[in-house]
């Protein structure tokens, strides 16, 4: 019944509705699953696994009418089962009046030989239909139809008469966008231009698939695929038009391989190749020409040249939004390129565009409509913070916005689900934001702009994390220990966005993942311990501690009585000295107790004439115990301390007691 659904394989960050996972919180999860059982009228059309994400698409149908451009997606670790990513965007039908309107729509006749799929759509406005239709002027909106697509590609729209009212654009199948290995501190530098370019390939493409580090086998498989018409590539070429690196240092994708790929199936309708160096050289044998097979009719290849040394690397991604909202505007691909360029001109000398000059993502159609209808709207574009960026304190919300056919009144932000606030400017525009007023994780900005006839861009939306309370961690465990003793490692770690990885280095050519791992040395040696914690947004933090470590220990804990003194003591209070004690009330037993032998204090017990009256068995340098129970004449005091070698010391008080 259903054309292909989109998926993404990794997370979308601009024009979709958006639920932020927080700390990885098994409240939210049960929020989400709760929220997606209890949404009605929807029908699983895609589940399955790509790469290392099990991913659920459900749509919006009610009764057998599919409400167009409503989905929940829905994203797994197929390992544990956690939700990686969750989006809805789902309208309320209620003024729809679908049973009503449905009604008046009889079947239509097709020929189901030559019929993919035949289903009942409701468009609910017209910007619905924008990207892919041309639609007859004298519809009215909420639009319910047949929409049909054919085997040769073609999609129609039909009335209740069986009257085409609309004819879908010719427009590529699928796109394809990843961005490649970088170094291991930071692999995936890129996010933000890739989401960028597969955020305007999704309103081209039926199917547009968004990979991080995607190794050549994959690439592969996407670039001989005869429905894939539109790539997109950022990537080191490591100086050179015929290669980019894949996923991992030293692995290329490679121009000889786009020709074996690309053998069986027409050259490529647009791709954008941002290596640093992947136009230097466009002639046989680079990546432009094996993805355009030599050809300057019907494809196009967009690319950078000496990017890595280039002033404009700082709008690179600036230019790429906006010559992607020009292309989308209806616009050739070379007078998008050219107007991006003079818009920024300080990237034009890095760019290059080869192909042809006369080509659209979509070709155009007649379908009576005249040119005046079609409505360009505004675009706005988010700079500043970066996406799954994490910031803190006050912030500047930076931005841009563009209009080809009007004039930009004002650009409006909203915090998650909070009031709208308009920004200072309008071609470029700004706002301050105290990050204090929300709590630490997951937020999302949102940004709209509106032109000087009314008309309102889409959403764009840029997640970021908000941290002021700083990620911090500390080692708790002994100073000193022997050999072949198991010692207790502690991390007491706050703040930063749970959940934390931890990871211990015992300077002995181990590690350990575990929270409190227990370790033993098998070696005499002063050892310098690191831990190491990363949140969930990569925040790090370390911590060292030095513990000695001594083969045997055969020297026992040392005492010293700190009170009483020889002395008389009414209340605990010291009257005066005498030569033995005399207490009157309770008595307070102080004594200070350390480990000499290295392996550390075990425990610490209090008797009363040799009953045992209380023990301790944390770590400290003093000890007591009151005395506050009712006695006469002469008692023992003694206090024992054990250390982890077994060793034990003793010492004994005699105490004259009264009351």
């Amino acid at each position: 019944m259903r054309k292909e659904i989109v998926i993404l394989v990794i997370v979308i960050v601009i024009g979709l509705s958006f639920f932020p996972i927080i700390n990885g919180s098994q409240n939210y999860e049960n929020q989400i699953l709760t929220q997606i059982n209890q949404t009605h009228d929807k029908i699983l059309v895609k589940e399955k696994n790509i790469g290392n994400i099990h991913v659920k698409y459900w749509i919006h149908v009610i009764d057998d009418v599919v409400i167009k451009n409503d989905y929940i997606l829905l994203q797994l670790n197929p390992i544990n089962n956690k939700i990686i990513k969750f989006e809805k965007k789902w309208i309320d039908t209620k003024d729809l009046e679908i049973n009503t309107i449905k009604t008046n729509l009889n079947t239509i006749k097709t020929d189901e030989n030559k019929v993919l799929w035949k289903e009942k759509v409701i468009y609910p406005e017209k910007n619905d239909l924008k990207n892919f239709y041309s639609i007859d002027k004298n519809q009215t909106f909420p639009l319910l139809c047949w929409e049909v697509r054919y085997n040769n590609g073609n999609t129609f729209l039909y009335n209740s008469d069986g009257k085409i009212i609309g004819k879908g654009l010719s427009a590529p199948n699928e796109g394809f966008s990843l961005s490649g290995y970088n170094d291991p501190s930071y692999p995936d530098p890129w996010i933000s231009w890739r989401l960028n370019a597969d955020t305007w390939f999704k309103k081209w493409c039926d199917i547009t698939t968004s990979i991080s580090l995607p190794t050549v086998q994959i690439i592969s498989s996407y670039v001989s695929n005869p429905d894939m018409n539109i790539f997109y590539e950022i990537a080191h070429s490591v100086g050179l038009p015929t290669r980019f690196q894949a996923n991992e240092e030293g692995v290329f994708y490679t121009a000889d391989q786009i020709h074996e790929d690309m053998e069986n199936r027409d050259p490529i309708r647009f791709a954008m190749l941002c290596s640093c160096e992947a136009m230097r050289d466009v002639g046989p044998g680079t990546i432009s020409y094996e993805f355009r097979k030599g050809e300057t009719q019907n494809t196009v290849t967009i690319g950078y040249i000496g990017m890595a040394s280039c002033p404009g690397w700082s709008v690179s991604l600036e230019w790429q939004d906006y010559m992607f909202y020009i292309i989308n505007s209806n616009y050739t691909i070379q007078d998008a390129f050219n107007l991006a360029c003079a818009q920024y001109p300080i990237i034009s000398d890095c760019v290059m565009f080869v192909g042809d000059q006369s080509l659209k993502i979509f070709d155009d159609g007649d379908n009576g409509d005249d040119d005046d209808d079609d409505v360009i709207l505004p675009n706005v574009f988010i700079t500043y913070p970066g996406e799954n960026s994490v910031v803190n304190g006050n912030i500047k919300i930076t931005g841009t916005a563009a209009d080809l056919d009007g004039v930009i009144s004002n650009v409006f932000i909203q915090i998650d689900n909070g009031d709208w606030e308009e920004a200072s400017g309008t071609y470029s525009w700004e706002i301050i934001w105290d990050t204090n007023t929300v709590s630490d994780g997951l937020h999302t900005i949102t940004a709209v702009a509106v032109n000087n006839n009314g008309l309102q861009s889409g959403c764009r939306y840029r997640n970021m994390y908000v941290v002021n309370d700083f990620l911090e961690t500390n080692i708790i465990t002994l100073d000193q220990a022997l050999t072949n003793q198991e010692i207790i490692f502690e991390s007491s770690t706050s703040g930063g966005i749970p959940p934390y990885n931890y990871t211990w280095d015992f300077d002995d050519g181990t590690i350990s993942h575990d929270q409190n791992p227990i370790h033993i040395y098998k070696e005499e040696k002063k050892y310098h311990v690191q831990l190491t914690v990363t949140d969930y947004v990569n925040n790090i933090v370390n911590d060292t501690t030095d513990i000695l470590v001594i083969e045997t220990d055969n020297i026992s804990p040392v005492i010293e009585l700190i009170e009483p003194e020889n002395a008389l003591y009414i209340g605990n209070n010291k009257i005066l000295p005498l030569s033995y004690i005399v207490a009157i009330g309770d008595i307070t037993i102080q004594a200070n107790v350390s480990d000499a032998g290295g392996s550390g204090l075990e425990k610490v017990e209090f008797y009363l004439d040799d009953i045992l009256m209380e023990t301790f068995t944390s770590s400290s340098n003093s000890y007591q115990w009151t005395w506050d129970t009712i006695a006469f004449f002469k008692h023992k005091i003694t206090i024992k301390a054990y250390d982890h070698s077994g060793n034990i010391n003793t010492i004994d008080i005699d105490i004259f007691k009264f009351g």
